[in-house]
């Protein structure tokens, strides 16, 4: 990841305003990133513990769900991508999700595809730990799940693959 990535997540983190509700969270619910009514069956579901799920079906037979949570200090978002078929290879799975991320229609005043996009372009080199490609904001490699407030958080890529689908998920996290 480069410094200006790591940047601009912090401050999408910092941006945040402090939270409303007595939860236990220091930082408000997170928002939606698609744009409202852009897709057929677009829904929007504020969780527990500031959570919001949104899902979408996408015009070729993908579907896409994005899981964002935010508390205390870190932010967390995850975009899951149910494809029809079996993708040959993961880098025919991280070129489908490249160009998904790239047409999706983000809300502008949320949008976090540049810092996605960024980390699909690298995750090829990157080595497979338990099943999953993984990096942290200071460039550090970890396992997954592993990067931690002193790395500012990361990125981890995992594709499933299926019978009938493949399921790409990339997670990233943002902690200061």
């Amino acid at each position: 990841m480069n410094k200006n990535t790591v940047l601009a997540g912090l401050l999408m983190l910092a941006a945040l305003p402090m939270a409303q509700a007595d939860n236990g969270c220091s930082l408000r619910p997170p928002e939606a990133v698609l744009l409202p009514h852009a897709y057929p069956g677009q829904t929007a579901r504020p969780g527990k513990e500031n959570t919001l799920v949104e899902s979408a079906m996408l015009a070729d037979g993908a579907r896409i769900e994005i899981r964002r949570s935010a508390c205390v200090d870190g932010v967390s978002s995850q975009l899951v991508l149910l494809v029809p078929g079996k993708l040959a290879s993961d880098q025919a799975a991280i070129e489908k999700l490249r160009s998904i991320i790239g047409r999706l229609k983000w809300d502008s005043e949320r949008a976090w595809a540049p810092s996605l996009l960024s980390f699909l372009q690298r995750a090829p080199s990157l080595p497979l730990r338990q099943g999953a490609r993984a990096v942290c904001n200071d460039d550090s490699v970890a396992e997954p799940g592993q990067c931690s407030w002193e790395s500012n958080g990361g990125y981890e890529l995992r594709i499933e693959r299926g019978a009938k689908t493949t399921r790409i998920i990339l997670t990233a996290t943002i902690s200061a």
